[in-house]
């Protein structure tokens, strides 16, 4: 089989989990509790569709992925931003420091990423693609940050008795996976 189709396989699989995980979730009255979760569940399956049947050199996919990528940079963070709520429920003061030290990294994470990448783009490059490389290099700066934040928060809650209901371990454990 070749490498493509495998990797094809794979995103279908990936995109039949989150529909089966979110209908899940609302047959169970989870998307309650996890609202940030649910949506970006939800969303993710129509996207993904859309990203695989259009053609990866066609401007419509360009302008598609352009749009649509920093619609689930503002998801990925509120799922997070849900996902310490959850686990720092019973802390309202370590949960506004969580807030505060979240939003001041992933300010930095994103600086430097953008940084980075300016001696790469020249006055030459064209617009389109001056415009995708800032948004991956947010891209990158964002996924770093969320995940240097739940590392630390998971090294926080190894050294103190913060309780975690099993829910909020598997919310955690499959939003890791899927991001």
């Amino acid at each position: 089989m070749p490498s493509h189709a495998l990797v094809l396989f794979f995103e279908w699989v990936s995109l039949l989990g989150a529909g089966l995980l979110g209908l899940k979730l609302f047959k169970s009255g989870l998307y309650r509790r996890y609202r940030f979760f649910f949506v970006y569940l939800i969303s993710l399956v129509p996207y993904g569709i859309c990203l695989l049947l259009l053609d990866v050199n066609s401007g419509l996919y360009q302008k598609f992925w352009t749009v649509t990528t920093p619609l689930f940079w503002l998801l990925y963070v509120l799922v997070v931003f849900e996902l310490c709520g959850l686990i720092l429920k019973k802390y309202k003061g370590l949960y506004t420091l969580g807030r505060w030290a979240m939003g001041a990294g992933l300010a930095v994470a994103v600086t430097l990423s953008l940084l980075t990448l300016l001696p790469r783009i020249s006055p030459a490059t064209p617009q389109l693609s001056k415009i995708m490389g800032y948004i991956l290099a947010t891209e990158r700066g964002v996924d770093f940050s969320l995940a240097i934040f739940i590392l630390l928060i998971l090294l926080f809650l190894s050294r103190y008795p913060v309780p975690l209901s099993r829910n909020v371990a598997v919310h955690s454990v499959v939003f890791q996976s899927f991001s």
